[in-house]
Formats: C-alpha cells, structure tokens, sequence
C-alpha cells in the first residue's frame, strides 16, 4: 500500500488516498478520507448526503468521510473475456476487492481524528 496526500479540491480541504500497490506497480486507489471544513448540516444542504462518501467523522466545523473506487482500474478488464475481467490480473483483482470489500470497512470503524476526546456520558438520576 501506497500513501499519497492531496491538496485542496472544491470543497475538500485535505485528503489522503490510499492506494494499492502490487509487486512494484501502483493500479489503483483502495480508499480515500477527506477532510472537509463543514458542518453536518452544510455536508447535507450541499448535497454530499447522496454522494459515495460514508461520513467518519463530524465535529468542531470539521468532518472527515472516505470513498472506495467504484470501479477497477481499465487493465483489469477484458471485453472478449467471458467473465469480462482480463486473467492476467485475477490476483490483483482478487485482493483489491478484498480489500475494498472487507480490510476497508474495518479500518474505517477504527478512525479518531488527532486530538479526538469523546464526549462524556453523564448517566441521568
């Protein structure tokens, strides 16, 4: 895995993609968390509710959500093949959505942005 930063684009303040990497060649993005400066709310008044990002986090007039590729990169496909995938790349194929489908959604669930304090939970008398 390869870790590749952005600047700023539109609306995302920040962002960091993640992307897969295979005996020396990079294909593909696995996944990428943004941050954002904005509320839920504005997040929502924008129209980014509909979009593929999954929302990780939101507070402080931040919010940090993540995207995974839609599709597989266009070597991967083989339009005479019968599958429609080229064989060559079956390994690649293979473990990319593994990652995206499984590795993804458990690393998502263990994000905490820097200085992150939960709120205390104060139990009612």
């Amino acid at each position: 895995m390869v870790i590749k930063r952005s600047g700023r684009s539109g609306d995302e303040a920040y962002g960091v993609q993640f992307l897969f990497k295979y005996r020396g060649k990079v294909y593909t993005d696995i996944f990428t968390v943004s941050m954002y400066s904005m509320t839920r709310k504005q997040w929502r008044d924008k129209g980014y509710e509909d979009s593929p990002s999954i929302v990780l986090y939101g507070g402080n007039g931040r919010l940090f959500a993540y995207y995974t590729p839609e599709e597989p990169p266009d070597e991967f496909f083989d339009n005479k093949s019968k599958d429609g995938f080229n064989k060559k790349y079956s390994k690649q194929l293979n473990l990319l959505r593994r990652m995206i489908n499984d590795d993804v959604p458990k690393i998502a669930k263990t994000f905490k942005p820097a200085n992150y304090k939960p709120r205390k939970i104060v139990k009612a008398r």
